[in-house]
């Protein structure tokens, strides 16, 4: 279930939107795989606050916006429904659609158009390439592991970081990426700055080595250069 609404300032301006689709929703098809038998695997989030430098899925955590606190509901409520549902807290970037383009979309866009993008410099998280979230989110269902699972690059890096290394990876010009951060953005929701998470139980489990974040990068550019020779 990747279905969500992820625009935090949507959800903190229409609680009621955010409540249908990250609780309500998550929630019956939870009931509904439990009624028929099958795998159930729900996609949260990485947006809590904790006091560690990597929030393990053992440690205590404090959401900080509707969509945070509605995605923590969803977990503890689909864990009571049906306890064999897997749940992935994970943060990731990947070859979006037409109608709807991903974090690293966004930032490869505006840069080849040469504008200006600002990313938050004080902002930390553990961002993983979707094929590789898919992987490893399968081998946990071939294993019939259920319950918490944090799915995530190994490297603690700030939004700003991230687009230097697009920026690098790509061949983009990178003075149009600008360093911005969130605790001079006044009128954003509130946010944490750090969301970084730690992957030691899948890496364990699976018997793991992560790729790193370059090398992901890399492998999405190939991706995207086999998509464009298809369409071609």
């Amino acid at each position: 279930n990747f279905a969500g609404l992820t625009n935090i300032e949507l959800c903190e301006g229409n609680e009621k939107l955010s409540y249908q689709s990250n609780y309500i929703l998550p929630i019956k098809l939870a009931i509904l795989c439990r009624e028929i038998g099958i795998d159930y695997v729900f996609i949260s989030t990485d947006n809590f606050r904790f006091n560690f430098k990597k929030l393990s899925e053992s440690q205590t955590s404090k959401p900080v916006n509707n969509y945070g606190i509605h995605k923590r509901k969803s977990e503890n409520a689909i864990l009571k429904i049906y306890p064999k549902s897997l749940i992935i807290r994970t943060n990731f970037y990947c070859i979006g659609s037409k109608k709807r383009k991903s974090f690293s979309d966004t930032i490869i866009k505006m840069l080849k158009s040469n504008n200006e993008i600002g990313l938050f410099k004080d902002v930390y998280y553990t961002p993983i390439y979707g094929k590789y979230l898919l992987k490893y989110m399968f081998d946990l269902i071939k294993k019939k592991k259920f319950g918490i699972f944090n799915i995530c690059s190994n490297e603690k890096i700030t939004k700003f970081t991230f687009g230097q290394k697009i920026c690098k990876i790509f061949n983009l010009n990178k003075n149009f990426l600008k360093n911005t951060y969130l605790k001079k953005s006044k009128n954003l929701v509130r946010r944490p700055y750090n969301m970084s998470l730690n992957n030691y139980k899948i890496r364990k489990i699976l018997n793991i080595k992560i790729p790193s974040i370059n090398y992901q990068l890399r492998m999405m550019k190939k991706d995207l250069e086999l998509q464009k020779k298809r369409t071609i």
